[in-house]
């Protein structure tokens, strides 16, 4: 990573413009990126410096505001040193693997603690929505969905029953999978919703307004790695859906609506902590 030199006094003013470059805080309120410009504190690194961050340690997200950075895991460069996102997307995924940090001609940082963070993330929904759309961008452009790849489950039971409701949520999240009363709640505001074969549930350029928990039955047209149910990462991304998805058999289905799922991470902050984690880890899986 490379960053042209700028203006160093960081006034507070300077601090939310930097903060403003990073893609999910572009679009934030001034209260929320005052938040986070508040618990943010520059710091220079020499020439020819680095600094380990050992397995355990507090990650800590940076902007990198002049000089250069160089980020090697595990002892091996990363595949994406040259995305300054790449720092916060380990600190996401909550990594525990080793980092160490170099620099060549020497950088400025503007360090944001983790810890702080979440506070901001519990505090301000907001940050929580802009976070969730970049990294769900991110993985979608990775892995985007696929017009042939089909998910299958056989339930081979009732579907009414909520057990069996329930354990297909928790598939779907493994995420939420501690989370009992939220499941239930999201349970209880789906609606089921049955499809014979051969019936087209969206098509591309409709707008992501819910996410499916597949009960029984077989659909063709996702993405290999959604984290909250089918088609929930186009629904994070704010994206309209790229591919059609059709039931390829008798299916039954939990629709959960957008509302629905956003009010249940915004009630939750824990639960939401670790979708945003589950998303970042498959980030880093798939650029390492």
């Amino acid at each position: 990573m490379r960053a042209e030199a700028r203006d160093l006094l960081l006034s507070d003013v300077e601090r939310r413009v930097a903060l403003r470059e990073i893609g999910a805080f572009r679009t934030l309120s001034d209260e929320a990126i005052g938040a986070i410009a508040r618990l943010s504190r520059r710091r220079a690194l020499p020439p020819g410096s680095a600094t380990v961050i050992a397995p355990g340690a507090e990650r800590t997200l940076m902007k990198l505001l002049s000089g250069d950075l160089h980020v090697t895991r595990m002892g091996r460069a990363s595949a994406v040193t040259h995305d300054p996102r790449v720092l916060g997307m380990y600190w996401l995924a909550r990594d525990s693997m080793p980092l160490e940090l170099k620099t060549d001609g020497g950088a400025v940082v503007l360090e944001l603690p983790g810890s702080g963070m979440d506070e901001v993330l519990e505090e301000h929904f907001s940050v929580w929505l802009g976070v969730a759309q970049s990294i769900a961008t991110w993985l979608l452009n990775l892995a985007p969905a696929s017009s042939s790849r089909v998910i299958e489950r056989r339930l081979g039971a009732d579907a009414s029953r909520l057990t069996e409701r329930i354990a297909a949520v928790q598939e779907a999240m493994p995420f939420a999978r501690g989370y009992v009363d939220a499941l239930m709640q999201l349970d209880e505001e789906a609606a089921t919703v049955r499809y014979q074969a051969g019936d087209v549930v969206w098509r591309p350029g409709d707008a992501a307004d819910g996410v499916l928990v597949l009960l029984d039955g077989a659909l063709r047209g996702v993405a290999p790695d959604e984290p909250s149910g089918i088609g929930s990462l186009e629904l994070f991304a704010n994206r309209p859906r790229v591919t059609a998805l059709e039931a390829v058999a008798p299916t039954t289905v939990l629709r959960i609506g957008k509302e629905i799922l956003f009010d249940l991470v915004e009630d939750h902050h824990e639960l939401a902590r670790d979708l945003l984690a589950m998303i970042a880890a498959a980030i880093v899986q798939t650029i390492e």
